[in-house]
């Protein structure tokens, strides 16, 4: 049985790029210090052979974070990779207004909400948010913590 395409949370993207571009960048960029190698590769093997869908919000803050611990060749191999990656995955766009809409808004901020409303597409997320993945498990959309795929190799 095919996986549903796969939604993958701001920080695990940004840690997918940067992992893939410069591997020394794991732990030491601002958004990447609670990861390891073993992240990478675990969330690389992950996403291998998935198709992937994302919104504009997640795409944004990827390339933002992107800025705040990468400089020159490194962020454009990045932002080159960030492009790369646009090519090819089914873009969502949901709007502000209607993600908003949402009732936790509040607390869990736009981009979470935009996330948990494009349940109406059969898609996985995978996140690190306890928060969001809460929600989107409530939701009922089909949704990873990717610190529970840590835990085994954490213990």
């Amino acid at each position: 049985m095919k996986k549903p395409p796969l939604v993958v949370d701001t920080n695990l993207l940004l840690l997918y790029i940067v992992g893939a571009v410069d591997q020394s960048q794991i732990g030491q960029h601002k958004r990447l210090t609670a990861y390891s190698l073993d992240d990478f590769d675990l969330l690389t093997n992950y996403i291998d052979g998935r198709d992937l869908v994302s919104i504009p919000n997640i795409l944004t803050e990827t390339s933002n974070l992107m800025g705040q611990g990468l400089h020159g060749k490194t962020l454009a191999k990045a932002r080159l990779g960030l492009k790369l990656i646009t090519e090819q995955l089914q873009e969502i766009f949901v709007s502000s207004k209607n993600a908003t809409q949402i009732n936790e808004f509040h607390w869990l901020g736009l981009t979470d909400c935009a996330i948990v409303s494009i349940n109406q597409v059969e898609v996985e997320l995978l996140t690190d948010d306890l928060n969001l993945y809460g929600v989107a498990i409530g939701k009922e959309m089909i949704a990873q913590n990717f610190n529970h795929l840590r835990d085994p190799y954490l213990s």
